[in-house]
């Protein structure tokens, strides 16, 4: 996932405290670290890095969290890094790139199977549960700096009997591959790369492999950079059932995947414009 901007929390001077967590009236979540003090040494991105990493343990270690109200419901999420492009959006009581997710719920419906691949966190999926009413949700996400916050947001908001966990832990793929995670940024999860490593811990299947049988009515794709490998080990899935697709496509892939759309029997239907990136709606023709 790639934010369009994005807002700083800025933290400064001694030593720390026990962060204060409130609301305002715009119920909008904030944490107040009254003073931090980071290594003498340290300048520039070093600097940032330690004070994040302070932020970070405190509001883990007390389970901080916020609400999201849309629609006349609440949706809770799990704030461990207020610097997180998509957790400063639930901080703002917002859902991350809301504005597609309204219209994935008008095109998609209510009561559909949905494979969501790049689950990061769950921003995605509990709006899939809690506005759309899915039958069943399968996640996959293989980063283990995400996970944590995904099942911890499933459990918050009780959604256990409608997503299948199976696919928590590992990626998807065009074939089975053992791949490393690389976060080329700090503060956006939804960055994370997989990179293809024989010494690699995270594993890798097709997706046609790990859903043999289900049907599925949307799927969508957020994997920075695979979404051809994705779709290649999709494509007894893609073939039988026709489901709507979400793929985010950087911009020098785009005329590949327009062609992979027309060989297909896919239109595309809108395109939601990134900074580094496209994400297009397609339906069977």
């Amino acid at each position: 996932m790639r934010a369009r901007t994005s807002n700083s929390i800025s933290v400064s001077g001694a030593n720390i405290a026990a962060p204060r967590c409130r609301k305002s009236s715009s119920s909008i979540a904030v944490v107040i670290i009254p003073r931090v003090r980071g290594p003498r040494s340290a300048v520039g991105r070093e600097w940032n890095r330690a004070v994040q990493a302070v932020v970070h343990d405190y509001c883990k270690a007390l389970n901080f969290s916020c609400d999201v109200n849309f629609d006349g419901k609440a949706t809770r999420f799990a704030i461990d890094n207020p610097s997180d492009i998509i957790q400063q959006h639930h901080l703002q009581g917002q859902f991350f790139e809301i504005e597609e997710l309204k219209v994935v719920r008008d095109v998609v419906g209510s009561g559909k199977t949905i494979v969501e691949v790049g689950a990061n966190i769950g921003n995605h999926l509990a709006f899939y549960a809690h506005h759309m009413d899915s039958k069943k949700i399968f996640p996959f996400e293989p980063n283990p700096a995400a996970i944590d916050l995904l099942r911890r947001n499933i459990e918050a908001n009780g959604l256990d009997a409608v997503v299948d966990p199976r696919g928590i832990g590992i990626g998807a793929g065009a074939s089975y591959g053992t791949f490393s995670v690389e976060l080329p940024y700090d503060n956006n999860l939804g960055a994370a790369r997989l990179a293809k490593s024989g010494e690699g811990q995270l594993e890798v299947y097709p997706l046609d492999e790990r859903l043999k049988g289900e049907a599925v009515d949307f799927i969508k794709i957020d994997v920075e950079g695979m979404e051809f490998d994705v779709l290649e080990g999709a494509a007894r899935i893609i073939g039988q059932n026709r489901p709507v697709l979400m793929v985010e496509v950087f911009r020098d892939k785009i005329p590949d995947f327009e062609t992979w759309c027309r060989d297909h029997g896919y239109r595309i239907k809108n395109r939601f414009h990134c900074v580094h990136a496209v994400n297009f709606l397609a339906v069977a023709a």
